[in-house]
């Protein structure tokens, strides 16, 4: 009631939180909002994102993690049904981490990362992602991939893909589909300039082993020399052309 005795009805989406007048309305975001997550190992970027989607009601932002491990349990606890997601972490590639979210847990992700959209694209979508965004384009289009993901539109979810695929990325990715999980980690080891031992040690595994995996990955991959393996599993790393 106001002071001049008029009733002042509020009504959803508002919510009053002062008995004084006039009162203090707040708009609230609306129940259907999508429960978002974001993970990315640098604490700017998830700031960045996270004011992103401050800025969007159809959103809500429910956590944030630097580490695949942290963010596996907080994912869990804040019912997130939707995650913003890097690919390279100190842990590891994310492929299989993006494959658990999605096909055990149900959670829709969102890759967006600097490796090569013509190479990685197909790669997450293979895991299960709904999109890859470049980390080149515009917050506009983060946002409307994420509306497009919401509304299991098809669209231009997977950035980069139509205008940068070319014949020799088709044969590169077909080389890449068919590296098994394990490969993949050793793969990114490799491509941080890991020795043998020291990947063999993180992974569990003989040093035997390992250089059997490298065996692997140079005749699958069509690459000669463990000179070449390291140099393209770098460049793979780095996002390089």
């Amino acid at each position: 009631m106001s002071p001049e005795g008029k009733c002042v009805i509020i009504c959803p989406p508002y919510r009053c939180t002062s008995d004084t007048w006039p009162p203090i309305i707040h708009r609230e975001k609306p129940d259907l909002s999508t429960k978002t997550f974001i993970i990315d190992d640098h604490a700017l970027v998830r700031m960045g994102v996270r004011e992103l989607i401050r800025l969007h009601e159809e959103f809500e932002c429910v956590g944030a993690s630097g580490n695949l491990q942290e963010a596996s349990e907080m994912v869990a606890q804040s019912g997130a049904e939707l995650l913003i997601c890097d690919l390279q972490y100190a842990s590891g590639n994310a492929l299989s981490f993006v494959s658990d979210m999605t096909q055990n847990r149900g959670v829709r992700c969102l890759v967006s990362s600097a490796h090569r959209p013509e190479v990685y694209g197909p790669l997450c979508r293979m895991a299960g992602a709904s999109g890859y965004v470049h980390k080149s384009a515009s917050p506009e289009f983060l946002i409307a991939t994420l509306r497009a993901i919401v509304a299991d539109q098809d669209g231009a979810r997977f950035h980069g893909l139509a205008d940068e695929k070319s014949g020799q990325s088709d044969v590169e990715i077909k080389r890449l589909h068919s590296l098994t999980a394990r490969e993949w980690e050793v793969l990114n080891e490799i491509g941080l300039g890991s020795p043998t031992k020291v990947i063999a040690k993180k992974l569990h595994v003989s040093p035997k082993t390992i250089e059997s995996h490298r065996a692997s990955l140079k005749r699958k991959l069509d690459i000669a020399s463990k000179d070449l393996l390291a140099s393209y599993a770098a460049e793979l790393r780095l996002g390089g052309t």
